[in-house]
């Protein structure tokens, strides 16, 4: 199966959902893929926000932050939102296990993961 990720590719959520989840699953990662280069492929995965246009193959929607922050809307309202999007996708997968309950996504991958960061040692004192 051929498969493409595709997404604004400036973010770090680009960076971190993009590019990793691409290179985990073997897939081509394209940022910006236009609809014929999508079409190419049996499978496309759009991170943050999907196309402006359709696609005639399968899609997944990975929603991490694809709300900017901070937001006045309402957390209801983002998740109806949500809701009404995710519609438009085969899959969907969320950030957190809560979101993915809350929009009733397929799968949830934690997003705030950085393969670099090492865990710091708590102070043994606060001054």
């Amino acid at each position: 199966m051929r498969i493409v990720v595709t997404g604004s590719g400036k973010s770090g959520s680009w960076k971190i959902r993009g590019d990793q989840l691409g290179g985990a699953i073997g897939a081509d990662v394209v940022p910006n893929a236009d609809k014929q280069t999508i079409n190419r492929y049996d499978l496309a995965i759009f991170v943050k926000r999907g196309p402006s246009f359709s696609v005639d193959i399968p899609t997944v929607w990975d929603m991490v932050d694809c709300f900017p922050q901070p937001t006045s809307i309402s957390a209801v309202e983002i998740a109806k939102e949500i809701r009404h999007t995710k519609k438009r996708f085969t899959a969907s997968i969320a950030a957190t296990d809560q979101m993915r309950i809350d929009v009733n996504a397929d799968v949830s991958i934690p997003h705030h993961y950085r393969p670099s960061i090492q865990p710091s040692q708590l102070r043994a004192k606060i001054k």
